[in-house]
């Protein structure tokens, strides 16, 4: 006698089928992104190494230029406490 037949025979084998339904719409994701990374092709290395020369001389290139980052706002003063007429 198996484990569904225990199940059945105690009379939660509704509980057990919709164990299995989850079990299975939970495990399809899973399931997809393995065949997914299986049939897709290798990145070769030379395709995404960093150039850390270039990366170098663009920051140069715009420190250069002066634009460095974005510019500061001008933060108001504090309204912290009872305003004031």
């Amino acid at each position: 006698m198996g484990s569904a037949d225990g199940g059945a025979a105690i009379g939660v084998g509704p509980a057990l089928l919709w164990l299995g339904v989850i079990a299975l719409v939970c495990a399809v994701p899973w399931i997809v992104r393995q065949v997914q990374a299986r049939t897709k092709p290798a990145v070769s290395a030379e395709d995404e190494a960093f150039d850390a020369d270039a990366a170098l001389a663009r920051y140069m290139a715009s420190k250069a230029t002066g634009d460095v980052g974005p510019a500061e706002a001008e933060v108001p003063p504090s309204q912290f406490g009872r305003k004031t007429v």
